[in-house]
């Protein structure tokens, strides 16, 4: 079973879904504190990780062997740059603080901005999960020899 479902892109899909259902809750949560003084928005950063992660998998093949190509590093100081994750599995979303200031009361949130991410994330997600609602649909289909 860990096969139908261990795939890099149903892996990719599931960190993918993971993801910006964390940012949704950012994002509402930035919203929410739209008219808090010194509160400093959170925005939700995985796509390079996730990018570089199916780089890498494209590069051993569909059927990568693991630990093929790939070292584990230790990071001994903060400026170290992290190693590229070793599998899709590994991807994790973080979050960041934005550091830019809008408004005299010290809060950053943009309104505006905020709404459009809303708007954006929720076409992604919402896209992402007719992708995997498809994918399961195949699988059924295959357990059940095409018949419904």
């Amino acid at each position: 079973m860990s096969g139908l479902f261990g795939s890099p892109t149903f892996l990719a899909i599931q960190r993918a879904l993971d993801a910006l259902s964390l940012r949704h809750r950012v994002i509402a949560n930035n919203i929410a504190n739209v008219n808090t003084p010194g509160y400093k928005a959170m925005e939700v950063s995985f796509e390079s990780e996730l990018k570089s992660a199916l780089e890498q998998v494209s590069k051993e093949g569909a059927h990568g062997f693991p630990g093929v190509g790939t070292v584990e590093l230790w990071l001994t100081h903060p400026g170290h740059i992290p190693s590229v994750p070793a599998s899709v599995s590994d991807v994790e979303a973080s979050l960041v603080r934005e550091n830019t200031v809008y408004r005299v009361d010290g809060n950053s949130v943009d309104i505006d901005r905020e709404m459009a991410r809303l708007a954006e994330n929720t076409i992604r997600y919402n896209s992402l999960a007719q992708i995997a609602q498809a994918r399961l649909r195949m699988l059924r289909s295959v357990v059940n020899e095409g018949r419904k």
